[in-house]
């Protein structure tokens, strides 16, 4: 059933308005009206997992070179130059020894946690961008286990124009450009349904 839009033409007569295109997933711009706060919070999850993946690494670089100035600290301090004194040893060779050991842990842990948001990053998209997200075949265990309290709920009963109803209006006006295709549940798709 494809929903239509009445219009009034130049001579007042109404004129139904077939929707034009055939919807294949959803957009950006359909998270901002649909989810906005899980299309805030998947943006938060892409901007950090970018400051992960950029700083992970430079961290690690920065021990590499605290290493590298930590052992420089030390042949001065073995005296192969005679005329180079340091002020207080200890003090600096344990800030650099601290420098490279905070460096390479942190940089560690920036990584293994940019592989946890990169993980994060790709089940939001596949939540909310993936193809047909209508199809009921295609629906991962967290769509499935979302339907099934739609189902115990009774929204799932209701006929497509009551849960038309449920959107607001600019979604409904977003929902009245494209066809939609409704096809009924297969038997297997009812037998799930109606497992859980």
């Amino acid at each position: 059933m494809a929903m239509t839009e009445k219009r009034t033409s130049s001579d007042g007569k109404l004129k139904s308005r077939e929707p034009q295109r055939i919807k294949r997933a959803h957009t950006c711009g359909d998270a901002y009206d649909f989810f906005p706060r899980h299309q805030a919070i998947f943006i938060i999850y892409c901007i950090f997992l970018l400051v992960l993946i950029i700083c992970g690494p430079l961290l690690l670089i920065c021990g590499n070179w605290a290493n590298t100035g930590f052992f420089s600290f030390w042949s001065l301090v073995r005296n192969p130059w005679p005329t180079v004194k340091v002020a207080n040893m200890d003090r600096t060779s344990f800030i650099l020894e601290l420098l490279q050991l905070t460096c390479w842990i942190s940089g560690f842990f920036f990584c293994l946690y940019a592989l946890i948001v990169i993980y994060i990053v790709v089940v939001f998209n596949s939540l909310m961008f993936s193809p047909r997200p209508w199809n009921w075949n295609r629906w991962n265990q967290v769509r499935k286990d979302a339907n099934q309290i739609l189902v115990q709920g009774g929204v799932r009963s209701l006929s497509f124009s009551e849960q038309v109803n449920y959107m607001n209006e600019e979604q409904q006006k977003d929902m009245a450009n494209y066809k939609i295709v409704e096809k009924s549940n297969t038997s297997s798709e009812q037998n799930e349904l109606s497992k859980v």
